[in-house]
């Protein structure tokens, strides 16, 4: 009986014990990673909002952290915080913090001024991996199909405010039901923008995405020698790894060197002249924009509304 009595209690006492530290431990990291993890979500919505609205994300002097007190949880607002700003993707998260987000809420009131999470690192990593994500969507978008697929590339060249050459790659595909999608798949900083140097930086491109350049039908750039050049142009190192690639002149450049060489004719600078003039004189009357849409409306042009 003694020994039941005995095996009885060390029952009792292995069930009751308490959890080992290697478990409190693992419980511990656990409830950080759901933490964390909630807060990361609620920044990066408020960047997807910056992004799909066309938002400038930072300020003229992207400084400081947007912090929540007691009293701003109740609707209060500091009188302060409207004199600084700090970047529309800043004041979204406080405005979110203040709207029944916890989670950002009870960050800007404890974060530690080492883990904010809205340094300009984050938020260009944050960019960087919805830029990623985007490009995924571009690829799964055009495999609709079929993983092997045929496509078209547009590509042109600009100078960014920092003047470096920023070399904009579209890719160009067609749904099985014949819809045209264009999207712009990546901005690539170029050194130099000479033709080979154009067109390895396009294969490199598409290799990154998983797309072989074998599989392109056709290239679309401007008129300029370094890009459109049939013995060291873009299109021509492009061809040497895919003849089926046919180069087409972009239609908008084609139409901009008609139009300028067009505003060399008189009669045609005659023209443009009178119709600028008309433009203005229906432009800042009301009653001239009204007797106009009533007139295109007697001619059987459908039209919404004159914008001038």
């Amino acid at each position: 009986m003694v020994f039941q009595g005995n095996l009885e209690a060390f029952k009792t006492v292995q069930e009751n014990k308490k959890k080992s530290i290697t478990e409190l431990m693992s419980e511990q990291n656990r409830v950080l990673a759901e933490k964390n993890r909630a807060i990361i979500n609620g920044l990066i919505e408020c960047m997807l909002l910056c992004v799909k609205r066309g938002f400038a994300i930072k300020a003229h002097k992207d400084s400081g952290v947007p912090t929540l007190s007691d009293s701003d949880s109740d609707g209060d607002n500091d009188i302060s915080d409207n004199t600084v700003n700090m970047g529309n993707f800043k004041e979204i998260v406080k405005f979110a913090a203040k709207q029944g987000n916890t989670a950002l809420s009870n960050h800007l009131k404890n974060h530690k001024k080492n883990a904010t999470y809205m340094s300009n690192t984050a938020q260009r990593d944050m960019l960087e991996c919805i830029l990623a994500e985007i490009q995924k969507l571009i690829i799964k978008e055009a495999q609709q199909q079929d993983s092997k697929f045929i496509f078209a590339i547009s590509a042109d060249e600009a100078t960014d405010t920092s003047c470096t050459e920023q070399l904009a790659v579209v890719l160009r595909t067609v749904s099985p039901q014949g819809v045209v999608r264009e999207r712009l798949l990546e901005f690539i900083g170029m050194e130099s923008i000479a033709g080979t140097d154009v067109a390895t930086a396009i294969v490199s491109c598409l290799n990154k995405h998983g797309l072989d350049v074998r599989d392109c039908r056709a290239q679309t750039y401007d008129g300029a020698g370094n890009m459109s050049g049939h013995l060291n142009g873009a299109r021509a190192h492009i061809q040497q790894l895919e003849p089926l690639a046919d180069y087409y002149h972009c239609a908008s450049h084609k139409l901009n060197l008609a139009l300028n060489a067009t505003s060399k004719i008189m009669e045609y600078r005659v023209l443009m002249s009178h119709i600028t003039k008309l433009g203005i004189f229906m432009k800042y009357s009301p009653k001239r924009q009204t007797v106009f849409q009533r007139t295109l409306i007697d001619a059987g042009v459908k039209v919404k509304k004159v914008r001038l």
